[in-house]
């Protein structure tokens, strides 16, 4: 059982790399904010992640 709830959990979460041009900038400003709330920059995928995530329930397309 613990390895079907496990395999269907990764399964849920599978990851897409990509490649975004942002402003040179924005992105570092954007770095220098993760690094000021977890102390690393290792969790930017995830910070926006979450952003971009809040950003589409804010922005609803009709």
């Amino acid at each position: 059982m613990y390895i079907q709830q496990y395999c269907y959990t990764k399964r849920k979460m599978r990851k897409v790399k990509t490649s975004i041009s942002l402003d040179k900038d924005v992105w570092t400003e954007f770095l220098v904010y993760c690094l000021r709330k977890y102390g690393s920059t290792r969790k930017a995928s995830e910070e926006l992640q979450k952003a971009l995530q809040d950003y589409m329930k804010k922005n609803p397309v009709e």
